[in-house]
């Protein structure tokens, strides 16, 4: 996926390229799942989660604020 970013449209949310980067990247969220001990040694496991689709990005919330929510779409644009 690409994202271009539309400068003006990040200023005037007051927002930076490094929120939307933090936003996608919360996305791919991995999660703890448990442990497995095998011969003395504790492994942990985890459930890692991709971003499906560049409809997932568009709709990532960049920022919610007294009823106000900016999403990735409104500041720029996903390709796929």
């Amino acid at each position: 996926l690409e994202i271009q970013l539309d400068e003006a449209a990040l200023a005037a949310h007051g927002l930076t390229p490094g929120r939307v980067q933090q936003a996608v990247r919360e996305l791919e969220g991995v999660r703890e799942a448990g442990a497995v001990t095998a011969d003395g040694v504790r492994r942990s496991l985890a459930i890692r989660q991709r971003t499906g689709s560049a409809d997932d990005v568009r709709d990532a919330v960049l920022l919610a604020d007294r009823g106000r929510v900016v999403r990735v779409r409104d500041v720029g644009t996903v390709h796929d």
